[in-house]
């Protein structure tokens, strides 16, 4: 048990790490303290009042093995997450819906910003962010989201790296497909002719000829009834439909994407971070959410975490920018905790347990701003990103959360059974029967998740845990007891 498609149950840590458990029994216990008072003079009807004050108790029993080892030993590269379908409204995504920010992408927004600038003049660019990580913070590249009718770039004259977010009159929309013949390229395609220039398409084909179009970038300067015709091919044309000087959060994403992974930049290729276009977590948008994970996984608490993207420049100072988190998870590979024998486990936890701290109010003892740490992991609340250095060494091994996969029909893959996805608990006045569904359970095996969004875990802290060794065998049965919580003082 607890082992859903290969994937273990997991203790989170504050510092992003992992402490794999081979349970052999999970139990889930909720209580919701509701009791039924028979009624005066009505024959023993009752009646209850339930106030939704539910207690939850979570019981893991299972083996510590010379075998399996636990994680947090290992090198991981810090990660951060930017998410254009949903702009940094006080960096909380669960905000009630009537006051949820919109995406990036809203037009009255964000051409607002460009109004006086033209196409292409990179150095009056106003928006800016900064990639800070690495070696002691030293790794800083600075990104201009610009008006571009090339996907991204890095212009000389300003230099500047930029990926576009807005163009001139890009296209927005097809029609009138000509398939043409000879088509079998996968990936970006360019174009050329129309009034225009720098459109990139990606399209479908069926024996050879084009049946669907998608715009992968708009380019600049079409007109409404200009025939484009797509290369690698014979006669392969659509029809531009409707143009708009916005891009869309996926095309933002894909161009943020390409410019941090691209090589042929030379010298000013961005060789100290990669990028991952994904599925939005906030939103469930698909591929609007950008995953920037720094290129040196040696990091430690002190080193690879805590720092941006930040943005400062021009508009990023208000509310009108994405969605994103600090840096996360990076940590140097410990060889105490590599290779541990079954002992070794158990005196790792047994140690954690017995003496490890949040980072809350003893945090304002040590010098640390932080007032409270919330169990919601970081991402969530910007106030609380800002105020905490919670990659403190002293801080690090507490335990926040925990995952615990299953087998799921419902989010199963095409063609699968199953998809292993991991128990959530949402908890909160905004949350509804939708937000509750099983189908929002985040992919097991990603423990990146757990600081973005609730559905990738469980928050809270282990209260109680028993360990016992076998018959004199190098083996230790265990017995944990983990309490749900939001908020931990």
């Amino acid at each position: 048990m607890g082992n859903a498609n290969g994937v273990p149950v997991r203790l989170v840590r504050n510092d992003g790490g992992l402490i794999e458990l081979a349970c052999t029994e999970i139990t889930l216990d909720v209580d919701r303290g509701v009791s039924a008072t028979p009624i005066i003079f009505m024959g023993s009807e009752r009646s209850s009042i339930d106030l939704n004050l539910s207690k939850a108790v979570i019981l893991l029993r299972g083996v510590f093995t010379d075998d399996d080892l636990v994680k947090v030993g290992q090198a991981t590269a810090a990660q951060a997450y930017i998410d254009f379908s949903r702009t940094d409204y006080f960096n909380n995504p669960q905000k009630p819906a009537s006051t949820q920010a919109i995406g990036f992408s809203n037009k009255l927004s964000l051409l607002n910003v460009f109004t006086s600038q033209t196409v292409d003049t990179f150095a009056q660019t106003t928006l800016r962010f900064a990639i800070v990580g690495g070696s002691s913070f030293s790794t800083t590249t600075n990104i201009y989201a610009a008006k571009a009718s090339t996907k991204f770039g890095y212009d000389s004259g300003s230099s500047k790296h930029f990926f576009a977010v807005t163009t001139t009159n890009g296209v927005e929309t097809v029609d009138t497909i000509a398939g043409g013949s000879g088509y079998t390229a996968t990936g970006e395609v360019a174009t050329t002719g129309g009034s225009g220039s720098g459109c990139i398409v990606s399209y479908t084909n069926s024996g050879g000829a084009i049946t669907a179009i998608e715009i992968i970038h708009p380019g600049k300067n079409y007109v409404v009834g200009d025939t484009v015709t797509v290369a690698g091919g014979s006669s392969g044309t659509f029809r531009v439909a409707t143009r708009s000087d916005a891009l869309t959060e996926k095309q933002m994403a894909n161009n943020l994407t390409d410019l941090i992974n691209n090589t042929g930049l030379g010298d000013n290729n961005i060789s100290n971070f990669s990028a991952t276009q994904v599925d939005s977590t906030l939103s469930g948008e698909s591929l609007t959410g950008v995953v920037i994970t720094q290129a040196n996984a040696d990091t430690d608490a002190l080193t690879g975490n805590g720092k941006g993207p930040d943005f400062n420049g021009g508009i990023w100072n208000t509310s009108f920018k994405p969605y994103f988190t600090l840096f996360k998870g990076g940590r140097k590979a410990t060889g105490a905790f590599a290779g541990m024998s079954a002992g070794d486990k158990v005196m790792s936890l047994w140690a954690t347990l017995n003496n490890s701290n949040n980072g809350g109010l003893s945090s304002i003892i040590g010098g640390n701003q932080n007032l409270i740490t919330s169990a919601e992991g970081f991402g969530q609340d910007g106030v609380n990103d800002a105020m905490r250095n919670p990659m403190d060494t002293k801080y690090g091994d507490y335990i926040i959360g925990i995952q615990i996969p299953f087998n799921s029909s419902l989010n199963a893959d095409s063609g699968e059974k199953y998809s292993a996805v991991n128990f959530f608990m949402p908890t909160g006045a905004f949350h509804n029967t939708l937000s509750k569904d099983v189908t929002n359970a985040q992919p097991a095996g990603d423990a990146m998740h757990f600081w973005l969004e609730s559905y990738a875990g469980i928050k809270g802290i282990v209260t109680k845990a028993t360990f016992v060794r076998i018959a004199g065998e190098p083996i230790y049965n265990f017995d944990i007891q983990f309490i749900p919580t939001d908020y931990i003082l």
